[in-house]
């Protein structure tokens, strides 16, 4: 069964490589160096395509190989250059933005301020999975 997060709306399955990762894995002289897991699981929502002349978001469930914009409430520390597995392809992480807005005041004090933020990340496709060469 599909495990959900904080929102429903999060039902594409994806996987979170760090910059770098997926080339170590995928030379068998490195693959020994890596430490700890190679990859993470999470769940994503597409909110839609990336405008690159307007910057804004357009239709819901629109996605742009130059430029999706999805969202995740699952707390990873995402970065630019960082790559991300899903819909059967491999996308690079453009751009992080937190939505603070459902932060109480008591997460600053008790742990981790950004654990109840929503992640949203602009993504531009890579390569499909399975093919070896590609142009970024």
């Amino acid at each position: 069964m599909l495990e959900l997060k904080k929102s429903s709306a999060e039902i594409f399955p994806a996987r979170w490589y760090r910059a770098g990762v997926r080339e170590i894995l995928n030379d068998p002289e490195k693959r020994g160096q890596l430490t700890g897991p190679a990859f993470q699981d999470f769940h994503v929502e597409i909110l839609g395509a990336y405008n690159r002349t307007k910057s804004q978001s357009v239709q819901n469930l629109i996605v742009n190989t130059n430029g999706t914009l999805i969202k995740t409430s699952e707390h990873l520390d995402f970065q630019a250059e960082d790559e991300i597995e899903f819909l059967g392809r491999f996308w690079l992480i453009e751009e992080v933005e937190f939505d603070l807005t459902g932060i109480s005041p008591q997460a600053a004090v008790y742990g981790d301020p950004l654990k109840n933020a929503i992640t949203t990340l602009r993504v531009v496709a890579l390569k499909k999975k399975g093919e070896t060469n590609y142009v970024r």
